[in-house]
């Protein structure tokens, strides 16, 4: 098996530590981040699989994928997965997005999903037939509008100026 050895420089080392403190990412960012701390003090595979209590072939992949691999980010982040692409286009996206924010369609008091993916595939001419990618996006923007009559939450009105240069507050 072949051995990769994991040498570090100070700024690799103060931007793997900042991970690891800071509990901001990932968990497994944070696990591989470790690995490769504790791989650039000589450690083993199988002492660091222990004190992490994982594997110690997800260290050796870790150690792998640093040495392949052209930057520390990449090293620390999964590549791409294959599969199908996503039929929305962030074009429709954004237009999902804006359509949930207008007035519902007569008869409704709010945009069923089925509406929105049917203006979707009439707007962009896709065949999305599933309400999850709509409900997706509209949840990703924290979007609610099948709980919601209005789902506008206008905020620009705290950037807004005063006349008098002083923020007017909240508007009612």
């Amino acid at each position: 098996m072949k051995k990769y050895i994991v040498a570090l420089s100070a700024p690799e080392r103060r931007y793997l530590t900042s991970i690891t403190k800071t509990g901001t990412h990932h968990a497994r960012v944070i696990i591989r981040a470790r690995i490769l701390l504790l791989s650039h003090q000589k450690l083993r595979d199988n002492d660091i699989a222990r004190r992490l209590e994982i594997s110690s072939w997800t260290v050796r992949d870790v150690r792998k994928r640093y040495r392949q691999r052209a930057t520390i980010q990449a090293a620390l982040q999964d590549l791409p997965r294959s599969g199908q692409p996503s039929k929305l286009t962030p074009e429709a996206e954004a237009f999902i997005v804006a359509t949930a924010c207008t007035n519902a369609p007569d008869g409704a008091d709010h945009w069923p999903l089925r509406a929105l993916r049917e203006a979707v595939n009439a707007t962009y001419k896709t065949s999305i037939m599933s309400l999850n990618p709509i409900r997706a996006v509209l949840i990703q923007n924290e979007l609610k509008p099948w709980r919601e009559k209005n789902v506008v939450r206008p905020q620009a009105h705290a950037a807004l100026p005063g006349t008098d240069g002083r923020h007017p507050g909240a508007l009612h």
